[in-house]
């Protein structure tokens, strides 16, 4: 994609430049990775042991930027670069764990803190630093990191101009995401983190979230999971914009899919389940 953007029309489909660019015929055998990954260690050795693991992601986005380096089997890479700080600096230890940043008690998505009832103070109490208050780490979460990275509503490069207008119009320019559990079961733990992305991240831009249940298979489905979820959700501190449903969909995907047949653009398969393991061995 890269290449793509730098390259005008006229030299679009050049096959050797694009082929050099993008590492074809490329081949980094496992002995050529670690002689290398040695090399890179030893040049900066006294970094690493100065640094022990916290060099480490140093050392693999250096490495997988390398022109050479970088198209090696990515997860052979990481593996070697591993054993080579294990071999230099042996297993990690306190020096390697980050000290653990303690923060107030806060309600899943509240902006307000939860404090605990006061005690009595110490004789020789000492003042303590202030600390970051609930709606401050919120802010953090969606202001910083990847999340704070993505683009705003219409900030995507689009090759149709005309559809990103018709999506911000749809939209009004908001920020508008979805919550899609399958209500199957009650939610986990994990759910929790995917409720506070989706929700939190539309409130804290102005937006809004959808809950939309992923209804795809009414056999395993109960009325139950669906109060739960909805409960769940709220309990949390959210309240979606809109509950909706995929079966609200079905024939509209339905005549999506005719038209994709007619269009000569997708095809329905009729084989067995045997006939699939036939064709697969």
């Amino acid at each position: 994609m890269e290449y793509l953007k730098i390259h005008d029309s006229e030299r679009l489909w050049v096959e050797s430049d694009f082929e050099a660019v993008t590492g074809v015929g490329v081949n980094v055998t496992q002995g050529e990775l670690q002689d290398f990954v040695t090399r890179y260690i030893d040049t900066n050795k006294d970094t690493i042991v100065k640094e022990r693991y916290k060099a480490l992601p140093t050392a693999l986005k250096e490495l997988s930027a390398n022109p050479l380096i970088k198209w090696a089997d990515p997860k052979l890479r990481t593996s070697i670069v591993q054993e080579k700080f294990a071999e230099l600096l042996g297993p990690k230890d306190e020096r390697d764990t980050a000290p653990v940043k303690k923060v107030p008690e806060i309600a899943f998505c509240d902006t307000n803190v939860q404090e605990k009832p006061a005690s009595k103070p110490a004789e020789a109490a000492v003042e303590k630093p202030p600390t970051e208050t609930a709606q401050e780490i919120l802010s953090h979460m969606f202001s910083e990191g990847w999340l704070g990275n993505l683009h705003k509503p219409g900030g995507n490069p689009q090759t149709r101009p005309e559809l990103m207008e018709a999506h911000l119009e749809a939209t009004g320019g908001k920020v508008v995401t979805r919550f899609p559990p399958e209500p199957n079961g009650y939610l986990h733990i994990g759910h929790s983190k995917a409720i506070t992305v989706n929700f939190g991240y539309a409130r804290h831009n102005g937006g809004v979230c959808y809950l939309r249940y992923d209804d795809t298979n009414p056999e395993a489905e109960e009325e139950r999971y669906f109060t739960s979820i909805k409960e769940t959700v709220e309990w949390l501190g959210f309240k979606p914009y809109k509950i909706t449903y995929s079966s609200d969909n079905f024939q509209r995907l339905y005549d999506l899919a005719e038209e994709l047949i007619r269009r000569d653009k997708g095809y329905v398969c009729h084989c067995t389940g045997m006939s699939l393991t036939l064709i697969q061995d």
